[in-house]
């Protein structure tokens, strides 16, 4: 249950108006910092409070700085014409493969990436919760980094898709494939110590399969670090991936194996990404 505050009148009490709009002040910085505040009604004599020169003006744009500023996005910012009409693409979510592009949104910045991969995650949970019984299905998501460090409630959204991809109550059910660069990408989240940082630190634990490719020594140190995978399994990554392309170390369960995927010519073809990068020499 929310906390709302309701104000019929511009003052705390009806005694001296400037003790009385003070101790209103404090009332609003105490409240608004409740974890459950939701809104505040104002009615009355207490639309003065909203007014230019209310003394109280401070205090009540802190309240509502998060939705002025998502408001400022959606008007003027990164996301300034993404949300005003219909979707003018359809897609078929019957398919067998539904593969959604965000290269166009790239002019305009991670943060708007970030937002429309947050959306295409509610889209696809939407999806899942009325599959029909046995309906199996594969959510790759790419680039997880940029969805994270919208804040925490981007990275709580997707420890729960993680939690309940084994369904809830007989119904539901997904395979969750989500692709990061490093474990930096779980632990620059947030602040050291915050909800978002200690909940990012532990995605990869609920992972039951775990594909680590060759790196560098400092970053297999770093997942040596997370997951305790000992000095025969980080040597694995630092020497024996890195020698050739397909190879990585995958952990399931409580055991590791060292795997080489080798495709075939048509795959490869389909899978090669570097061509911008090969163009650029």
């Amino acid at each position: 249950m929310r906390t709302v505050i309701l104000l019929n009148q511009d003052q705390m009490g009806h005694g001296d108006t400037a003790l009385g709009q003070k101790i209103l002040g404090t009332f609003l910085k105490k409240s608004i910092a409740l974890p459950d505040f939701g809104a505040i009604v104002f009615f009355n004599a207490g639309v003065k409070l909203v007014a230019e020169g209310s003394p109280v003006l401070a205090e009540l744009r802190l309240a509502f700085g998060l939705l002025r500023d998502a408001l400022g996005q959606l008007v003027s910012g990164a996301l300034a014409g993404l949300f005003d009409d219909h979707t003018n693409i359809a897609v078929d979510w019957n398919a067998p493969i539904q593969s959604l592009s965000l290269s166009r949104l790239g002019p305009l910045g991670d943060e708007a990436i970030g937002i429309a991969l947050v959306c295409l995650n509610s889209w696809g949970r939407g999806m899942r919760e009325i599959a029909a019984q046995g309906d199996l299905r594969i959510v790759v998501r790419d680039e997880m980094w940029k969805a994270m460090r919208l804040g925490v409630e981007a990275v709580k959204s997707l420890d729960e898709d993680l939690r309940l991809s084994r369904g809830v109550a007989g119904r539901g059910g997904d395979i969750q494939w989500a692709n990061a660069h490093k474990p930096s990408d779980m632990l620059t989240v947030g602040d050291q110590g915050s909800q978002a940082a200690n909940i990012a630190r532990d995605l990869m634990h609920l992972a039951d399969i775990k594909i680590l490719h060759g790196q560098k020594p400092a970053v297999a140190g770093e997942l040596d670090a997370m997951l305790g995978l000992g000095r025969q399994a980080t040597e694995v990554m630092t020497d024996w991936a890195l020698q050739r392309k397909g190879r990585a170390l995958w952990l399931v369960g409580e055991r590791s194996y060292k795997v080489e995927t080798r495709l075939h010519p048509v795959e490869e073809h389909l899978t090669w990404t570097n061509e911008a990068l090969e163009g650029a020499i």
